[in-house]
Parts: C-alpha cells; sequence; structure tokens
C-alpha cells in the first residue's frame, strides 16, 4: 500500500493578473477566501460532475506568491487529480475576476428583428343618440356604416389612407370590456352613449388622419333627421279625458237631445237616486 508521501499529484504554477497589494484582497484573512471560492468549490464541483460524496474530494493546496524579482503575482497548485486542478485552476480565474472587477465578456447579444407595425391607425369618437337613431345610423346590415367608410376613404386617399372600417359600439354595463381612455367627443342630443370606431391602414401621424375624417365624422352624427311619437301619431290624437278640448266623441242629432246637459251645453250625466220601485221586504203576517 502507497504512503501518502508517495501518492501520485499533480501541479501547476500560474501567473495571475494581480498587484502586490491585492493579494490581501484575494486570499482573505487567514486565507478564507481562498477556502470558500477556490478551494471548497473546486472540491464541489468535482464531485458533482463525477457522482463522489464532497468529503471523499481531497483538497486541493493553493499558494499565492509575489515574485519580487520578476514582480510578478503566481499561484502555485497541488491537487490529487488532474480534473481537480483544472476545477481548482477555473474558480481561480473566477475568483480573480471579481476581486479585480475585470469580468468576461459577455456573449452578444442576439439583435431583436424589429417586427413590422401593422400600421393600423384607430381613432375613437364618442357621441349620444337616441336607440331607435343607433339602428338608423348603422343601417340594414351596416349599409350606412359602410357607405360611410366608402366615403372616409375616399376623403383620405390623397393622404395615403386606405381599407377605412367604421363600428357603432353602444355601452353596456354588463360588459367587461373597457372604454376606449381617449375619444374626441360629438355634442349631440340623446339618451344613449355611443362609441363610433374608425380604422384605417395609415402608417402616418394619426393626427393627420383624425383632422381629414373630423368633419365628415361630426355631420354624420349631426345630420341624422329626429324621429318623435308626435309625428308618429300626428293622425290619431289622444283624447281630452279631462274636458276642454276635442274628445273626439261624436255626438248624433237625435243623441243630442235627448240626453242633459249643463249650461255649458256640456254633458250632465244624472245623479244615483232612490227608486220607489225597487224591490223591498215585508215580513209575513
Amino acid at each position: 500500500m502507497a504512503s501518502p508521501a508517495s501518492a501520485k499529484t499533480f501541479t501547476k504554477t500560474s501567473a495571475l493578473s494581480l498587484s502586490k497589494k491585492d493579494i490581501g484582497k484575494f486570499v482573505g484573512a487567514k486565507g478564507s477566501l481562498i477556502r470558500k471560492h477556490v478551494v471548497n468549490r473546486a472540491r464541489d464541483a468535482l464531485a458533482k460532475s463525477t457522482g463522489k460524496d464532497f468529503a471523499d474530494v481531497p483538497a486541493p493546496h493553493v499558494t499565492i506568491k509575489h515574485l519580487s524579482e520578476d514582480d510578478v503575482v503566481v499561484a502555485e497548485c497541488t491537487a490529487a487529480s488532474r480534473e481537480l486542478l483544472d476545477e481548482v485552476m477555473k474558480c481561480i480565474s473566477t475568483h480573480m475576476e471579481h476581486v479585480t472587477g475585470t469580468h468576461r465578456p459577455s456573449p452578444a447579444k442576439k439583435v431583436k428583428t424589429p417586427q413590422k407595425s401593422s400600421d393600423i391607425c384607430h381613432l375613437n369618437f364618442k357621441t349620444h343618440m337616441d336607440d331607435h337613431l343607433v339602428g338608423k345610423y348603422i343601417g340594414s346590415g351596416g349599409k350606412n356604416c359602410k357607405a360611410l367608410a366608402t366615403e372616409l376613404s375616399s376623403i383620405t386617399e390623397k393622404i395615403g389612407a386606405s381599407s377605412v372600417r367604421v363600428r357603432v359600439v353602444q355601452e353596456d354595463i354588463y360588459s367587461n370590456k373597457r372604454t376606449p381612455s381617449k375619444f374626441f367627443l360629438i355634442k349631440n342630443e340623446g339618451s344613449e352613449e355611443v362609441f363610433i370606431h374608425v380604422s384605417a391602414k395609415f402608417s402616418g401621424n394619426p393626427r393627420d388622419l383624425f383632422r381629414a375624417i373630423k368633419t365628415r365624422m361630426i355631420s354624420s352624427v349631426t345630420s341624422i333627421e329626429s324621429f318623435t311619437n308626435t309625428e308618429a301619431f300626428s293622425a290619431y290624437p289622444e283624447p281630452d279625458y279631462l274636458g276642454g278640448a276635442g274628445t273626439g266623441l261624436v255626438l248624433t242629432a237625435s243623441q243630442d237631445k235627448d240626453l242633459p246637459t249643463d249650461e255649458n251645453g256640456c254633458y250632465a250625466p244624472p245623479s244615483p237616486e232612490y227608486s220607489p220601485s225597487s224591490p223591498t221586504y215585508t215580513p209575513p203576517e
């Protein structure tokens, strides 16, 4: 059995890019930094790579010296195996980078290719309309919105816009969708809050697109003809049951003669009165 003294060892001396004044910072108090960042780290790395326990890896020996004749700092390393010696040298290099503040250059990052923007510009308009006018604005099958989109395409053709679309959305208190935070308000009377979304393929400044369609969008809302219940039912006047106006009830001449009236000629129904001919109860004798 070979004695420990005769066991084969591997040694290596390597110059370090350290100055003499940095040796203490590199070694640490009583060699604490060398043990932690070089000796023990090298043993741990070899144990993991070979499947051994940390205690089964013999500790290498590391000495840091300053050679005055060459004015250079060297590391003298001794290990029980070539693999352990290689791990020691790696740990020395890493520890020296942290002490001196010189890190190995990181691998070049891949430059991300900028994604092409969709060039879709969205503009939001908010207004108020009565419920029946919303349907009139959209049109059957959306034909009015499509016609407006075609007109806007013609207006914005000179500035390079295309594929204009118009969509109308009514506010829904039960919807989780967020309402647009930025919009242009078109003042108009109505009971329903309505958003009109205009989108177009346009790579320019959105303000230019907005200026081009602003006037037409305002007129598209304010020019809708009103429709009221008064107009709908003007042919059928509601009777005035409180008197003083036409009631819609016409009496014929024969009826007018027999009906009682007051001094103003208005129908006055007779008051209820006792009739002696009403049946009475007579007890038997």
